[in-house]
């Protein structure tokens, strides 16, 4: 887990954390959310592997 390895670095080890980085992480985040929502209504699929 990239996101809590920096966390624990700057933490335990006191690295700094840049407020780029910060960004990074926050960014990184948001997309892991996006990918792991659940969509509102079911979306249109192709029915790939049925003889097509």
């Amino acid at each position: 887990m990239p996101i809590a390895g920096v966390v624990f670095s700057g933490l335990i080890l006191h690295e700094p954390l840049s407020p780029s980085l910060v960004v990074a992480l926050v960014l990184i985040a948001t997309g892991i959310l996006l990918v792991h929502r659940s969509p509102k209504w079911p979306t249109f699929t192709f029915p790939l592997g049925r003889g097509w």
